[in-house]
């Protein structure tokens, strides 16, 4: 006969497993990755050209605001702010979200791959903050 006593540790080390086994998820933290663009963007007005760059984005403690940057090289090429947000489901991988405006791809959302939590970039919630570093950068 199983008894409660041996069932339970039991139990709750299946559940660990399996929280392992998930795999990692984005927490609310500070990051960065490669971006390719294949055309111009738009981040908070600014036009980014194609070539190779790094965005990055920095949690505001004690908010829900994240700072973010296009960086070429050493260079903050455009800045904006985004909030995070919490999508229906988890996004099955890393993506960029734009919307196009006026012809120009305008970056709105940063996803990471089997996490709910996204990075929300609004008109609303955006500021230009790079004077025309996007019309100087070179590939």
């Amino acid at each position: 006969m199983i008894t409660i006593k041996k069932v339970l540790p039991i139990v709750a080390a299946m559940g660990i497993a399996l929280t392992a086994a998930a795999g990692p998820t984005v927490s609310r933290i500070d990051g960065s990755r490669s971006l390719q663009l294949t055309e111009t963007a738009v981040l908070s007005g600014v036009k980014v050209p194609p070539g190779s760059y790094t965005l990055r984005w920095a949690h505001e403690t004690g908010t829900e605001s994240v700072r973010i940057e296009i960086v070429h090289g050493k260079k903050v090429v455009a800045t904006g702010e985004g909030h995070w947000v919490e999508s229906a489901q988890p996004s099955p991988y890393e993506s960029l979200l734009y919307v196009t405006r006026g012809g120009a791809n305008e970056l709105t959302g940063i996803c990471f791959r089997r996490s709910a939590d996204l990075i929300r970039i609004g008109t609303d919630t955006t500021r230009a903050a790079a004077s025309k570093a996007s019309d100087t950068v070179q590939n």
